[in-house]
């Protein structure tokens, strides 16, 4: 699979080549948004989340970094979580037992990246908690890829053993706290109102069926 690098900016571009075989030989994972707009290409993205599923010590990764001539910039630290920055772009390494429900894509650069089933249970979650704006839009644009509101929703329960669906489904057409975000810089005709139409119609489907 040929991944949409368009939707990185020079920045982007020149962080992931500096970190991602750095990244990849520590066992992490790309996903979240921009894992997924590299497989749809349906957004702009300008940070990098990456994934694994066992323990690690922030410090010692940021220091294993530095030895590999990474420009890792340490900006905050907690249990298995290390935020900073590559070439002035945010970077994030995330200690996250939710095993993965499918093989991760090789993307042909190096690294590994989760599958926009994967990612979009994770989109799911976040919404559950606070959904952003650029979460919505993902959701529509997996839509649109083909993994509809009921298939996400199964992945979901799977990924994360989650039985009661109610608190999800009332989030999922919450936009207040998104009403405050900035837009995304698409790469498609989607825009705001067109998305919060679409969830509504999605989730008013799936209620009635």
């Amino acid at each position: 699979m040929s991944l949409h690098l368009e939707v990185l900016d020079d920045q982007a571009r020149r962080a992931l080549d500096a970190h991602s075989f750095a990244a990849a030989a520590e066992g992490f994972h790309l996903a979240g948004g921009t894992a997924l707009a590299l497989q749809l290409g349906h957004r702009r993205s300008v940070d990098f989340d990456w994934f694994r599923e066992s323990e690690f010590d922030p410090l010692a990764l940021a220091r294993l970094f530095s030895s590999r001539g990474v420009p890792f910039v340490a900006e905050s630290t907690a249990r298995s979580t290390l935020h900073g920055r590559v070439a002035g772009t945010r970077v994030s390494f995330i200690e996250f037992r939710y095993p993965l429900l499918e093989a991760p894509l090789d993307g042909g650069l190096g690294f590994q990246l989760a599958r926009p089933l994967d990612i979009g249970a994770m989109k799911l979650s976040a919404v559950a908690q606070r959904g952003a704006r650029k979460d919505f839009f993902d959701l529509v644009a997996l839509g649109r890829a083909g993994f509809d509101l009921r298939s996400l929703i199964a992945a979901y329960q799977r990924r994360f053993a989650v039985r009661d669906l109610a608190h999800v489904l009332t989030a999922l057409t919450y936009f207040d706290d998104a009403e405050r975000d900035n837009e995304p810089i698409l790469e498609s005709s989607e825009d705001w109102a067109g998305v919060k139409a679409t969830i509504r119609a999605w989730v008013r489907t799936l209620a009635g069926s």
